[in-house]
């Protein structure tokens, strides 16, 4: 009896363990993703600048277009 109690103990000490194992390697995936999000909206902030930056340059050139439909471009370039 003393045998299968001492059996025991070690199966759910071994679980323990790797239980605590993927509960570290999760908070690891988890401060990963935190990094890659952080680092994605960074990027989208400097593409959105660069675009907002490309309109105002793009706004110097007369396309002989109305300004109507110069301004229904842009709405549709936004969306």
């Amino acid at each position: 009896m003393v045998n299968a109690i001492a059996s025991d103990t070690n199966e759910q000490a071994g679980k323990l363990q790797r239980a605590n194992q993927t509960v570290a390697e999760m908070g690891t995936i988890a401060q990963s993703n935190a990094a890659m999000s952080e680092e994605t909206s960074a990027a989208a902030r400097g593409l959105s600048e660069q675009s907002d930056t490309l309109i105002r340059e793009l706004q110097q050139f007369h396309t002989g277009r109305p300004a109507h439909a110069e301004a229904q471009r842009q709405r549709r370039w936004a969306a």
